[in-house]
Formats: C-alpha cells, structure tokens, sequence
C-alpha cells in the first residue's frame, strides 16, 4: 500500500525526460514529493517493515536531489537512481498497478555504464537521450 501513488509519476517523469521536456519533468517530480510526505509510519517488528524503512529513506534521497535538478542532465541522473529504486521496490514488494510494466535498458547511457528504466508499454522511449537516439535499449523485458 505504501506504494501505490509512485509508479504513474515515475511513468510520466520518464515519458518527459524521453521527450527532453524540462518543465514536464520538473512537474512530474512534484507528485512523488508529495507522496513521500503523505506516508505514515509503520510499526511492526516485521523484517519487511524493516526493508521498507531503508528503501523509503533511499526514495527520499532520490526525490530530494530530483527536486533540486535544474536541468535535463541532473533530472536523468535522478531518475537512473530512481529507476534502479523502483526496480528494486519492485522485486522485493511489487508494485502496485493494474497495467503492465517493463524494464529496458540502455547500454551506451552514462558513458556506458548503462542504465535501465521502466515503462508501462515495449515501444523504447529511451528518457537517458530523449530524441536524439529514442529507441536505444538493449533490453526490454515485463515485469
């Protein structure tokens, strides 16, 4: 449950950058901000609780330093540690939508090291180059 609320905005935050929309990414930062500040503690001694604990601060941190990108550039470095956030919340909890969801992967992104994303579709809109090279991944897999 603590969830739910965070995939559509990571969707749209991806969809912007893939359209090298500043403002649209910007904006999309802002929903995941809010639903960070929304959530209520949990207590248990559960070690999924635990779990959870470490993945929401390593969220906030993520969110923190997409609210304080002023550019394409850093906006995509957030969202590479987004994404890989995401992947992870994803293998360990799940994520909760009734859409189907996709991990890419761009090899080339940041110098190489590569980066992955997810979408809610298999058409490759890469959000690492946005349009100068949109359809670049390696990897498209469902979750």
């Amino acid at each position: 449950q603590q969830l739910n609320g965070f995939v559509g905005p990571y969707l749209g935050l991806g969809k912007a950058l893939a359209a090298d929309d500043l403002e649209g990414a910007k904006q999309a930062v802002e929903p995941l901000h809010q639903r960070l500040a929304s959530l209520l503690p949990i207590v248990s001694e559960s070690k999924a609780v635990e779990m959870w604990s470490k993945e929401k601060r390593d969220l906030s941190e993520i969110v923190a330093r997409l609210q304080k990108a002023n550019d394409l550039a850093a906006l995509r470095s957030g969202f590479a540690l987004l994404s890989e956030q995401m992947l992870s919340l994803e293998r360990m909890f799940g994520l909760p939508t009734d859409a189907a969801l996709y991990e890419l992967h761009c090899p080339m992104a940041f110098e190489g090291r590569g980066a992955s994303w997810i979408q809610s579709d298999d058409a490759v809109r890469n959000p690492y180059y946005g349009p100068s090279m949109l359809k670049c991944a390696d990897k498209v897999e469902k979750l």
